[in-house]
């Protein structure tokens, strides 16, 4: 009976550990960063939808002028452990990316590595 029991368990716990994995935990969800720089206001929006589809939002923003703009990107995202990936297209080029992903409650850093270069990108989770 304990042996039923132990076993039971153990397999419960796989299950609840494979079902918090990253992709577990973007799907269906939104991410944005903002920056304001000099007056301008640029916002990412990251909208990791369901079957790996990706829209990820530009948002661009200057008051002093009256300039306000925003436009959307349709792509893709997949994980890999903790290697998330993400292709768009720009309307022109795929860009492909890759980034060591970690959710910590809201907020989502991405760390990415290029030419020797790390550089980190925390992102808040949308509500």
């Amino acid at each position: 009976m304990k042996k039923g029991i132990a076993i039971t368990l153990a397999l419960v716990m796989m299950v609840l550990f494979v079902g918090c994995g990253l992709a577990n935990q973007l799907e269906g969800t939104k991410w944005e960063m903002s920056e304001t720089v000099d007056g301008a206001t640029e916002k990412l929006v990251f909208n990791f939808q369901e079957e790996s589809k990706l829209v990820l939002t530009v948002s661009y923003s200057m008051p002093e002028y009256d300039i306000e703009e925003s436009f959307s990107m349709s792509g893709s995202w997949s994980v890999d452990g903790d290697q998330l990936t993400i292709s768009y297209t720009d309307g022109v080029d795929t860009i492909t990316e890759t980034a060591t992903a970690e959710i910590d409650g809201d907020k989502l850093t991405l760390t990415v590595t290029e030419d020797g270069e790390t550089e980190k990108v925390v992102l808040t989770r949308v509500k």
